[in-house]
C-alpha cells in the first residue's frame, strides 16, 4: 500500500474532478495487473482517498508489458 501511496492520490484526484456523469474510467498502468488487486481496500482505508461514488475503474495494461 505505501508504494501506491502517490499513484492512488492522483488517480482518486483526477477521477474526482469534473467527472459528473461518468461512470467508468479505463486506466492504463504498466503495473496494473498487481496496482489495482486491492485499490479499492486502500482507498476505503484511507481518510485522503476517496473515488466517486458508482464509478468502475477498468484497468489496462499495454502490450509491450505482456510481449
Amino acid at each position: 500500500g505505501l508504494r501506491q501511496m502517490n499513484m492512488d492520490y492522483v488517480l482518486c484526484q483526477a477521477l474526482g474532478y469534473n467527472t459528473n456523469g461518468i461512470d467508468q474510467a479505463l486506466t492504463f498502468y504498466d503495473i496494473n495487473c498487481q496496482y489495482n488487486k486491492h485499490l479499492d481496500q486502500r482507498v476505503d482505508e484511507s481518510p485522503f482517498l476517496s473515488l466517486p461514488w458508482g464509478m468502475q475503474v477498468i484497468p489496462g495494461i499495454g502490450l509491450w508489458h505482456i510481449g
